[in-house]
């Protein structure tokens, strides 16, 4: 059986940052290389909800992230495809420790995804660990709790980007691992009004 590097994936949703960043901040202590994952999936690709501004949002976004971690000789594995064939695909490439990322709210489809996901991980036997970043809470039967909650999260310290090189699976790999899905180009072009 071929060797499959360890490695940790920061699953990057809306949250394309480095800093005070809970699921990166986990996965760092995890003490695993570090891949940073965004999938353009078709459930949010074909969403009302999203139009070409926001996708040119989060591709100038992750090009920025790009640069960001030019020192660290790493990137974020950018690609199009529905996010359970490509994590399968992943890991038939690596060894995944464990999955990370922010609890996303706010639409069904990523709702049900999340649901479909969270069954996979469990036959996988592959942890995934969700943060919260906002003041959603699932599972609220009641706004008793809410407040408390919500002023305990608000005032969580922010948690600095500190991190090396070797923290990181290497960017030479990661070009290795295009196939997994669609590539997907994150050029835009400029618009006169933005």
């Amino acid at each position: 059986m071929p060797f499959k590097p360890p490695v940790s994936i920061v699953w990057l949703k809306r949250d394309l940052r480095l800093q005070d960043h809970a699921a990166l901040n986990a996965a760092l202590q995890a003490k695993w290389p570090v891949l940073l994952l965004y999938v353009f999936e078709p459930i949010l690709l074909e969403e009302t909800h999203c139009s070409e501004r926001h996708w040119t949002f989060v591709k100038q976004s992750l090009s920025d992230l790009n640069q960001q971690l030019q020192p660290y000789q790493t990137c974020v594995l950018s690609c199009q495809g529905d996010f359970l064939t490509v994590l399968a695909s992943l890991q038939s490439h690596l060894e995944v420790k464990g999955l990370y990322s922010h609890q996303e709210t706010g639409l069904l489809v990523t709702y049900q995804r999340d649901l479909r996901l969270r069954s996979y991980c469990r036959k996988q036997q592959l942890p995934w660990k969700e943060y919260l970043q906002q003041g959603v809470f699932r599972g609220m039967t009641h706004r008793k709790e809410w407040l408390p909650r919500w002023e305990q999260l608000m005032n969580l310290p922010l948690l600095p980007f500190e991190a090396k090189a070797r923290d990181f699976f290497p960017k030479t790999k990661i070009n290795t691992l295009q196939s997994i899905g669609k590539t997907i180009s994150l050029a835009t072009e400029k618009h006169p009004l933005r």
